[in-house]
């Protein structure tokens, strides 16, 4: 019964109504809500009960993977037990064919062979054997020896080959930041740059020099320093030559530096000369 029928009723039919359990059961029952919750309820315990088919239906097919499962499990053990025991007789046998190791054991090997020559040397020379006996095993003990002397050499070369190779490839393997985080900085600079020379006097240089290239303008070369003395014959006039700015010393002395540009700097200088010259009189 739908609200709109209770709507028309009266109050006392409505008081009948809910006093007469059975016929508000049979009202509930007929209504149109309560029927879709039931089909509604009846589709889903028969798709659950479709799952629980399929699922039963597969229970052998589950049964069978976990036998499976648990076999592969025991063949993983064996195998993991398998490769720890290889994984040991390797590393001994590494450790008993290692270079340094051989190296080590041909050593040892040498200087016993060479113990041995020289028992058969002093055997013989105690008369106790035959030359061709002393012979025979003399010549095979220094072969022997000669042999594994030079296997030694041979391995001690291929070890030094062979950790020059490995520091090479260490040195090529570092970024190059690393190599640029331990260059050595520029030093400081004698003077302002052209940059700052146009933000200090406001104007453009014709040759701007930066602190780290070659200078524009080739600075004249000293003249080569003799050790001899001129002849007393000569009449030329020795002119000593002062410590000009042209000079390297001059250049530390009498010049300070901008950038890489040479500037001249308020101090005088006095310039020695070999002859006095006549002083002449003041323009009037």
């Amino acid at each position: 019964m739908s609200r709109d029928r209770f709507g028309i009723l009266s109050t006392r039919q409505l008081r009948d109504v809910l006093e007469d359990e059975e016929k508000l059961g049979r009202m509930v029952q007929l209504s149109p809500q309560l029927q879709t919750l039931q089909l509604e309820r009846e589709m889903i315990l028969a798709g659950n009960r479709r799952m629980a088919e399929d699922n039963l239906s597969l229970q052998p097919r589950l049964d069978d993977k976990k036998l499976h499962l648990a076999k592969k499990y025991q063949e993983l053990q064996e195998v993991t037990v398998i490769y720890e025991y290889k994984q040991r007789k390797l590393a001994a046998y590494l450790e008993r064919q290692n270079p340094r190791t051989a190296l080590e054991l041909l050593q040892r090997e040498a200087v016993k062979t060479e113990e041995e020559s020289e028992e058969i040397t002093d055997t013989f020379l105690a008369g106790k054997v035959t030359l061709e006996s002393f012979l025979e095993r003399f010549q095979m003990t220094r072969k022997l020896c000669h042999v594994r002397k030079t296997q030694v050499e041979k391995l001690q070369d291929l070890m030094k080959k062979d950790r020059k190779k490995n520091q090479q490839q260490v040195m090529q393997q570092r970024p190059e930041h690393r190599v640029a985080s331990h260059s050595i900085p520029p030093g400081p600079q004698n003077g302002p740059t052209g940059h700052g020379l146009h933000q200090r006097y406001s104007f453009t240089p014709a040759i701007e020099v930066t602190s780290h290239g070659p200078s524009p303008f080739s600075m004249p070369s000293p003249p080569p320093l003799s050790k001899n003395l001129p002849p007393l014959s000569s009449r030329q006039p020795v002119i000593s030559r002062p410590n000009t700015p042209f000079t390297p010393h001059g250049l530390r002395s009498g010049l300070r530096m901008l950038g890489q540009l040479p500037i001249w700097t308020p101090r005088p200088f006095k310039v020695q000369r070999a002859h006095p010259m006549q002083k002449q009189p003041p323009y009037r």
